[in-house]
């Protein structure tokens, strides 16, 4: 990798390094967006009538434009030695991407389309699920938080959610290719960082159960069950599902007959 390369994080926060040090980023947040948009569509020229359009909708021709020069003015000005990087041009912007740059969502990305095509197999090969899960373990190492976390313009939210399902279809590849190697703690640790993702996602709190039944853990399981119950109440105001229920009853019977020792946890009425 070249020395000069720029390494970019976009997973959490914008982050940039050059030569092992980071780089300042712009204090503006809506300069800050749209050097997260421009880097996302890294070579490509975008026209400054679609930038002004999605960054300054609501103002007049004249004043958006005026706008978008301070914004990229900011960005060079931040960017110091890397500042070449930007290519303003009368009718469009591009940010370039050299040998050696790195950027960490396209790598995910990269990395989730091949490990699908590793578990679909491609020209009659057939991949084993031992590269597969190192191959999705990388991937969700990369997903250090949510896409560009602190912003909330339309454009970073349709993509935050749409990187968001990939890492919980990640997560949720994971857990069965753990199981299917007879690997239950690790799917349990799988299975809770989905939980913890996506806290409302019931099915990902069954796995919990299952998991903690499967390691010998049934009061953990029935204390998961309890965990969501609750949570279900307070932010949707709705019971669980009778797929729920029905896995409680299972788990809950089969402690009561290993012996009185622990209570289950009581079902609503």
């Amino acid at each position: 990798m070249s020395t000069s390369a720029l390494r970019i994080r976009i997973f959490g926060s914008l982050e940039l390094t050059k030569e092992g040090k980071h780089l300042f980023t712009p204090s503006s947040p809506t300069a800050r967006s749209l050097l997260a948009y421009l880097v996302l569509r890294h070579d490509q020229p975008i026209s400054r009538d679609r930038l002004t359009g999605i960054f300054w909708p609501e103002r007049t021709d004249a004043r958006a434009r005026r706008a978008l020069s301070q914004a990229l003015w900011q960005i060079r000005s931040a960017l110091g030695s890397a500042a070449d990087r930007l290519a303003a041009e009368r009718d469009a912007v591009t940010f370039v991407f050299r040998p050696g740059d790195w950027l960490d969502v396209e790598e995910f990305e990269s990395k989730t389309q091949e490990a699908g095509s590793k578990e679909q197999g491609t020209g009659g090969r057939r991949w084993t699920g031992d590269s597969c899960l190192l191959l999705l373990d990388s991937c969700i190492q990369l997903y250090r938080a949510d896409f560009l976390q602190e912003c909330y313009d339309d454009w970073a939210l349709l993509e935050r959610e749409r990187l968001r399902e990939l890492y919980l279809s990640a997560l949720e590849q994971l857990i069965t290719l753990s199981k299917q190697q007879g690997n239950y703690k690790q799917a349990l640790a799988y299975a809770q960082r989905l939980a913890a993702a996506d806290p409302l996602r019931e099915a990902a709190h069954r796995e919990l159960m299952r998991l903690y039944h499967l390691l010998d853990r049934p009061q953990a399981a029935l204390e998961q069950f309890a965990a969501l119950r609750d949570l279900l109440a307070r932010e949707l105001d709705i019971p669980p599902t009778p797929a729920t229920l029905a896995l409680y009853r299972e788990i809950a019977a089969a402690l009561e007959e290993a012996g009185p020792s622990h209570l289950p946890v009581a079902l609503p009425p």
